[in-house]
């Protein structure tokens, strides 16, 4: 019989392994389907790269407020497992939309990507409070960052290899993401979480009815409004990197599908030390003194991809820097939120959070699309952190006073 704390290790192991998983199949499927309107552009057709960013960013902002109800209902497992079970639909779409080789179909299917995506987020994040004791919470964030950015590495990787591989007739990889999302779907039945915080909870037919007075009350108290928009903001710096590459590579170095797609490896591969890193300096605690340093290190690697893209190996290892940066300034966010929010309200709290950050990845594709038609494409990360340079600074200078000590 299993010990509670082997059965706790047993079903955060299931749970890193459902997010990988999920992950994994995310990068993979959207990358695909980037590098091919990434190819329209290049081929004198109307940009669709912003695009297919927005749709994936729009469902988080309709469907933010019912699935941070839905993880306050019922219990985070269940939304968790039919969550994964609804992703083998959207990849069994998917596939059908590789074997049409339909470009706005498989538009359709990243909207419907988003909005599986959208009704996981809240379950997730909310799921981890629930499984590790407070003093475990930023090592165990940053276990969770670190493999979701390996899963990101490997399924950017992927997609580029697979489209040198199969061109424009991707039916096989698409075969292949059906089965990674049952293989997640089965992991996920390992996770283990407290009954609902809210089950008496009438869910709302309207989408923002719960979600606005939540996030009404959060932006009255000046730390939540501080702490949310700071990190929102830093998922809207995100959004335009990751746009920004695949023309970056392809376009401006002439590089092909995997030398595009190894870029946001490195990124990635950046952010999961910048994890590993994160979670070991915290100690425990919530330490806002790495948002600081990781504000800086983001600054510098944004302003040297103006000039980078003259030397390949620069411009892997500014994109190293930037990503690593990048996850040192997103660590204490996350795990101020989660340690934050009351129990009983933990999966509202969070998708508020999603909310706000998905109107900001939303806004960061328009920020793409108008900069990438007026600047030269090396220049969009230079006005992306030179805006971050401007905004940043008067936020983490309040930072200092919501640092926790870690728990004795």
């Amino acid at each position: 019989m299993s010990t509670p704390g082997r059965a706790v290790a047993r079903s955060f192991r299931g749970f890193v392994a459902t997010q990988f998983l999920g992950a994994f199949n995310d990068n993979l499927f959207k990358q695909l389907v980037v590098l091919l309107a990434v190819d329209h552009v290049k081929s004198g057709g109307e940009s669709l790269d912003a695009l297919a960013a927005a749709l994936f960013a729009l469902p988080f902002v309709l469907f933010s407020g019912l699935a941070g109800q839905l993880a306050d209902r019922y219990a985070k497992r269940r939304v968790i497992v039919l969550a994964k079970v609804a992703e083998i639909g959207v990849m069994g779409l998917a596939a059908l939309g590789f074997a049409l080789q339909s470009l706005p179909f498989l538009l359709v299917v990243v909207f419907l990507m988003g909005a599986q995506s959208a009704f996981f987020g809240p379950a997730k994040y909310g799921a981890i409070p629930e499984m590790i004791e407070a003093g475990g919470m930023s090592r165990a964030n940053g276990i969770v960052q670190m493999t979701t950015f390996l899963a990101v590495i490997l399924g950017n990787a992927a997609a580029g290899a697979l489209k040198n591989t199969f061109g424009a007739a991707l039916l096989a990889p698409a075969a292949v993401c059906v089965l990674i999302a049952a293989l997640g779907t089965l992991t996920s039945l390992v996770v283990r979480t407290e009954p609902a915080q809210r089950p008496e909870l009438v869910l709302s037919r309207q989408p923002f009815a719960d979600l606005f007075p939540t996030l009404v009350a959060l932006l009255r108290q000046r730390s939540w409004r501080d702490v949310l928009l700071a990190y929102s903001f830093f998922w809207f710096m995100g959004g335009v990197v990751q746009q920004c590459m695949n023309r970056y590579g392809k376009i401006l170095m002439d590089l092909d599908d995997r030398g595009t797609s190894f870029l946001l490896v490195t990124l990635s591969v950046g952010m999961a030390a910048g994890s590993v890193l994160g979670g070991y300096l915290a100690r425990g605690a919530i330490r806002f003194g790495l948002a600081r340093w990781g504000a800086l290190g983001m600054i510098a690697g944004l302003l040297a991809l103006g000039i980078a893209h003259h030397a390949l190996p620069l411009v892997h290892v500014v994109l190293f820097v930037l990503g690593g940066s990048g996850a040192l300034f997103g660590l204490p966010f996350v795990v101020w939120i989660q340690s934050s929010a009351p129990p009983s309200e933990r999966g509202s709290v969070i998708a508020v959070s999603n909310f706000t950050n998905w109107i900001f990845i939303f806004l960061s594709a328009g920020y793409f699309g108008a900069t990438s038609a007026l600047l030269p494409i090396e220049w969009v990360p230079v006005s992306l952190g030179i805006l971050t340079a401007a905004v940043l600074p008067g936020w983490i200078r309040s930072f200092a006073r919501l640092e926790h000590p870690a728990p004795r």
